[in-house]
């Protein structure tokens, strides 16, 4: 016996990193040799996160690969020129090119799954250290590596026995070593400008730091640098260093106004492109900064903030409150290797080695870094003289021991710790720069625009001062406290990059303080954190934690501390969060009971939550807040029995209307029965104002007693309808009434009063022959009317009443078609039903006929009327034995109702009916009893679901539909499934 070989098992850990796997999966399917994922389904299954990458999508997409294993080992050309935007966007849940390192390549281990591979090709994101994964593929002829900043080995392509192409930036040793072998090797284009310009280093060290410039990554495979910012920033230092002529933006802006990457927006008239990136201009302006390779070098220095004019042509309305333009990235600094100076504002790195291969680097100036945690890479830059940033006190001490003059985020010079100076200017902080009046503020504020003064940076060193005397007992409250003053004088000011370090580091401080006096301190840090979280991007964490200080002071001084409490879960609620809706009308509820002053507070609370609930997809939030509201509102009511308790009636009408798709019958029954009550105390007190709610809930409680098996109480119900509808003293036919009457003989009729109902349709009769100031509620009375005669048997009388009825309709629809057409089809068919109850089917047929003739039109949209229609023809023609004509007639029906012939969305009670129906045609002439099986099943198992949610309403049919799939089987011979009989 031959043994069997395998292909190794894909699996979702057959990759070190995932993006390996990701990146194999999407070259499968650029190659077509797969087709690509539902990527909305992915997406739609784990909803995006703030945080990146989005891990259950990534792990999704890896399990999708791992059902693609002999695709895998197939596979012979690996190509990662770009992240495509379906990948990225269903890993991270936004793409932005060189999206931080979320989607770079970090190892290549497990890349021997592919063994089969001929071609590498890799022009973006390459962080990967180690070569040696690829000594394993012996059929690899051809290597391309744009970048490779992390490569110092490339020995191990002398490993690999069949290539014959390198194109990379291989080390000279190792390339001269390949080139023997007949291995062709050739350098990156992006080289080219860089090594041909006179200032390229001749430390081989730093060339070498430069032969590894990553570049090329995210969606412009072009674009010399990963992160799209960075370029902007680039070509807009060079526009200011006056090395590069301006564009003329709105010649850029014009030939891209009609372009637009999303299609959703293509038939929004509304849409204003103005007021998103636009993505056209962005390709173009890094076209043009590509052009300009030659000029890196020669750039000194790279500045960038808001409100600059090429962000302005890329994205009209930015406002700043996005990170669209905020540099993610410094990868690729290194071919602006003449720079001397970075001033930059719009900061979100977290990486700052590549600072590390600007050999002539002297200043740098970064205002806002909330994503840096280490500072080091800054002591590997021998020529740096100034700093202002927000180091850690290490690398501080550190650069101030070198002669590197250092300024804090503030721009406050660092470093100055003579006991005599702190007390001169800690007492400048207090009277100055923390002062309270206005124009000691304004001299602060122009002080602080000019840092560079020395004057100046001597003023500012008090709040630095204040931190070297943190050992001194007592420092830390009085250093806290200047901090938040700081810190929200800078947000009064929009200085955001200057406002959030100064709240945070006093917001650390705060913490320490609270731990150890709660009352006194906590307070104080619940301001810095609703300080804070003014930034919105900053909300949630910092007013979430501020919630939490308050919540516990709240715990130990209610009417202090509640207050504030529910004022912050309100805003932080904002109509989106429902657990914290929740915990504002808890907190209020309480202070309600100690002082009643808060009532109307505690009432606009739950008007708020009412609001949340709208917008909430979990059921168990839902609940808990019909729940949370209905607390609230019974306690108030039971406060005040005299008041107006209309919204407590209106929370348990919509938690009933909420309950009761769920299926949730007798709990939706119970709200509607309290509203109910509520409403009768209401209209005893003032029935003219409550009426009209009274009636209609108590009209709607009714129904859903019919509804869910409850006949005899519905009856009840809707005599109490009628008493209420009666109360009206106009001498002219009440509307109200008179569909209260019709109900109400609906009800009597349900409950087999037969005689009874027929009292009431008769009076309705009489009512409007009176009147006859309106033919069509006549019309309706008498067709309502014979149905209760042919009830009774009485079917000659049935007869002239229904004659009479569709006369009146055959009259009006004459007249106004369009306004009159539907009734007289109504009336038709329910005429036809009644012969049928009367055994009178040759005398129905006509009838049933005329209404799908009516409908039948192509100037004609009721399909789920005709599909109702054809159904009860069918029914007609199989009773008298018309199968021929029976059969097509259903089958016709179900597809009319299914949809397919125009029906938008097909009325399920309709189609179940039909589908029934068909089953019993086709019983009933004997054929098709396979297509009746199917029918009848799919019919069963649809009344099984209406059964469990209306009872009363479907109970019956239910056990009329399980008595046709019984009779199909036993046609068939197939006995009964257990547990239909």
């Amino acid at each position: 016996m031959h043994a069997v070989a395998t292909l190794p098992r894909v699996s979702r850990s057959s990759f070190v990193d995932p993006n390996l796997g990701l990146a194999v999966l999407q070259s499968l399917i650029s190659e077509k040799v797969v087709t690509a994922p539902d990527w909305e389904a992915v997406t739609a299954a784990h909803p995006p996160t703030r945080s990146h990458p989005n891990e259950p999508a990534r792990a999704a997409l890896l399990d999708v690969l791992a059902g693609y294993s002999a695709d895998v080992s197939g596979l012979t050309r690996l190509r990662l020129n770009r992240w495509t935007y379906a990948m990225t966007s269903a890993c991270s849940g936004q793409y932005s090119s060189g999206f931080g390192q979320v989607f770079d390549l970090t190892s290549l281990a497990g890349i021997e799954l592919c063994p089969e591979l001929r071609s590498i090709e890799v022009a973006s994101a390459f962080r990967v250290a180690d070569l040696e994964p690829l000594t394993g593929l012996g059929h690899l002829e051809s290597i391309s590596i744009e970048h490779a900043p992390d490569v110092t080995d490339w020995s191990p392509l002398l490993r690999i026995p069949a290539l014959r192409r390198v194109t990379a930036p291989v080390d000279a040793e190792v390339a001269a070593q390949l080139v023997e072998r007949g291995v062709e090797v050739s350098r990156p284009g992006w080289l080219a400008p860089l090594m041909a310009h006179p200032g390229w280093p001749a430390d081989p060290v730093q060339a070498a730091k430069l032969l590894r410039v990553p570049a090329a990554d995210g969606e412009h495979t072009s674009d010399p640098f990963p992160d799209d910012n960075l370029g902007l920033a680039v070509l807009h230092s060079l526009i200011i260093e006056g090395r590069v002529s301006t564009p003329d933006w709105g010649a850029l802006k014009a030939a891209n106004a009609d372009l637009d990457d999303d299609d959703e927006y293509d038939e929004d008239e509304d849409y204003d492109s103005d007021y998103e990136l636009n993505t056209g201009v962005l390709i173009d302006v890094l076209g043009l900064l590509a052009e300009q390779r030659a000029l890196f070098p020669d750039l000194t220095e790279l500045t960038w903030e808001a409100a600059q004019d090429i962000q302005f042509a890329c994205y009209t309305y930015w406002n700043g409150e996005c990170d669209t333009f905020h540099l993610k990235s410094l990868a690729g600094i290194e071919q602006c290797f003449g720079l001397r100076s970075l001033d930059l504002e719009l900061f979100g790195v977290a990486d700052l080695e590549p600072l590390t291969r600007l050999p002539r680097l002297e200043k740098v100036q970064i205002d806002y870094a909330p994503n840096v945690t280490d500072w080091s890479p800054l002591l590997r830059i021998p020529t740096l003289r100034v700093v202002k940033a927000s180091l850690d006190e290490a690398t501080a001490a550190e650069l101030l021991s070198r002669g590197v003059r250092v300024l804090d985020d503030f721009g406050l010079l660092v470093g100055t710790a003579d006991p005599r100076l702190a007390e001169l200017r800690l007492s400048r902080l207090e009277a100055g720069l923390l002062h309270k009046e206005p124009d000691d503020q304004q001299e602060w504020i122009r002080v602080h625009d000019r840092i560079d003064a020395p004057a100046d940076i001597d003023t500012a060193e008090a709040v630095v001062v204040a931190r070297y005397r943190l050992a001194e007992e007592g420092a830390e409250p009085r250093l806290a406290d200047a901090l938040v003053r700081l810190g929200t004088m800078q947000a009064a000011r929009e200085h955001w990059y200057a406002a959030e370090p100064a709240l945070r580091q006093a917001i650390e401080i705060l913490r320490r303080l609270t731990e150890a006096d709660q009352v006194t301190r906590g307070p104080e840090l619940g301001a810095a954190l609703e300080a804070l979280g003014e930034q919105y991007w900053l909300r949630d964490e910092a007013w979430g934690e501020a919630i939490a200080v308050y919540r516990g002071l709240a715990d130990i001084d209610l009417p202090r501390f509640g207050p504030r409490l529910a004022d912050l879960c309100g805003r932080l609620a904002a109509g989106r969060t429902t657990a914290f809706a929740l915990e504002r009308v808890e907190v209020l509820r309480r202070l309600v009971a100690a002082d009643p002053e808060y009532t109307a507070d505690l009432a606009a609370s739950c008007d708020a939550l009412s609001e949340v609930i709208r917008t909430s997809s979990r059921d168990d939030e839902t609940m808990a807040a019909h729940s949370e509201l209905l607390a609230t509102y019974r306690s108030l009511a039971d406060a005040d029995p005299d008041g107006d308790h209309t919204k407590l009636v209106d929370e348990l009408l919509r938690l009933a209307q909420w309950l009761t798709p769920q299926g949730r019958n007798e709990e939706a029954l119970a709200a509607q029965t309290e509203a109910a009550a509520v409403c009768q105390r209401l209209a005893d007190r003032d029935f003219a104002r409550h009426a009209g709610t009274l009636r209609s809930v108590l009209a709607r409680l009714g129904v859903m007693l019919s509804e869910f098996g409850h006949p005899d109480e519905a009856l009840a119900t809707q005599e109490r309808v009628v008493a209420v509808c009666r109360r009206n003293d106009s001498t002219e036919p009440d509307t109200e009434l008179d569909q209260a009457l019709h109900t109400l003989a609906n009800r009597l009729t349900d409950v087999g009063r037969h005689q009874d109902a027929l009292a009431v349709q008769e009076h309705r009769v009489t009512t409007h022959r009176e009147c006859a100031n309106d033919q069509n509620d006549l019309a309706s009375a008498l067709t309502a009317y014979g149905r209760c005669l042919a009830h009774l048997g009485r079917a000659d009388d049935a007869m002239a009443a229904w004659q009479d009825s569709l006369a009146i309709w055959r009259r009006l629809a004459e007249l106004e078609p369009d306004r009159y057409r539907d009734n007289l089809v109504s009336a038709l068919i329910s005429v036809s039903v009644g012969l049928g109850e009367l055994g009178r089917e040759d005398d129905a047929l006509p009838f049933k006929v005329e209404v799908v003739d009516i409908l039948d039109q192509p100037e004609q949209d009721s399909p789920g009327v005709l599909g109702l229609a054809l159904n009860n023809l069918a029914c007609g023609l199989s009773d008298l034995g018309r199968h021929d004509e029976a059969l097509p007639t259903s089958t016709r029906a179900v597809t009319v109702l299914r949809g397919e012939e125009g029906a938008a969305s097909p009325n399920r009670f309709t189609l179940a009916l039909a589908l029934a129906s068909a089953a019993e045609v086709r019983l009933a002439a004997r054929r098709d009893l396979d297509a009746a099986l199917d029918s009848v099943t799919e019919a069963v198992t649809m009344y099984e679901e209406f059964a469990v949610r209306w009872p009363g309403r479907f109970s019956t049919g239910l056990a009329e539909r399980r008595a046709t799939l019984a009779g199909v089987l036993d046609a068939l011979g197939r006995g009964e499934p257990v547990g239909q009989r």
